[in-house]
């Protein structure tokens, strides 16, 4: 009973805003422990517009305070994200879902943007972390068989005259890309005819590299046999 007298009053107590100059709630009303009433002078809302126009204002100021104030508090943030992520992890993942779809030409370009003005730093990157790289690109792959199956099943449908394009030009200029495909598709078709499924990829289970048949074909080649030529006898 006493705790639904303090909501109700704190419901019916006002307070002047000065900023506005006009009475409201005292819900409208942010806290102060300085202040007798522990509120701030004025509402949430005229509070709101001020401090935008100081941002607006002050940005190298804010930004510098902001980025110190993180250093100083990165393994809360850090640890308060985590928190907040994991109890509305699936409203998030819905959230992202939606947003995506609804934005995704802009992201793109802003992804494409970003790539491009920090090119070099990428490329570092993945030249100083690649073992890390690796092993978090296979333990993805791994964890999301399925997913990753339905998305490129999905992309192949809706970009079928694009990948059959970019496949054609790629086997006409790539001699070690046409013999992983036709080497792949010659044992599948095998393991098809028997009835067998495979548990790895082709290329994991043959004595050699797409590279080392490369070279071991390129010896056999007579002096007018190129790659180009290959199949006009």
């Amino acid at each position: 009973m006493i705790e639904q007298e303090k909501v109700n009053m704190k419901i019916c107590s006002n307070k002047n805003c000065e900023f506005a100059g006009i009475e409201q709630s005292i819900l409208n009303f942010g806290k102060n422990k300085r202040n007798k009433d522990n509120l701030l002078n004025y509402c949430k809302f005229c509070k709101a517009g001020h401090d935008k126009k100081y941002r607006n204002k002050n940005k190298s100021k804010v930004k510098k305070r902001q980025k110190i104030w993180y250093e100083d508090n990165k393994e809360k943030v850090i640890e308060r994200i985590k928190q907040n992520y994991e109890l509305n992890k699936e409203q998030k993942k819905d959230y992202g879902k939606r947003y995506f779809k609804k934005n995704r030409l802009q992201i793109k370009v802003k992804r494409a943007r970003y790539y491009i003005e920090n090119k070099n730093y990428f490329k570092q990157y993945r030249s100083n972390n690649k073992n890390k790289i690796k092993i978090y690109s296979a333990t993805y792959r791994k964890n999301n068989k399925e997913i990753i199956k339905k998305n490129r099943k999905e992309y192949s449908q809706k970009n079928k005259l694009k990948r059959n394009k970019y496949i054609k030009n790629k086997l006409k200029q790539d001699p070690i890309f046409k013999l992983r495909c036709y080497v792949s598709i010659a044992i599948n078709r095998v393991f098809k005819k028997l009835n067998l499924k495979k548990d790895n990829p082709t290329w994991t289970k043959l004595p050699y590299t797409p590279q080392d048949l490369k070279k071991y074909l390129e010896n056999l080649f007579e002096p007018w046999m190129t790659w180009k030529n290959h199949r006009h006898l």
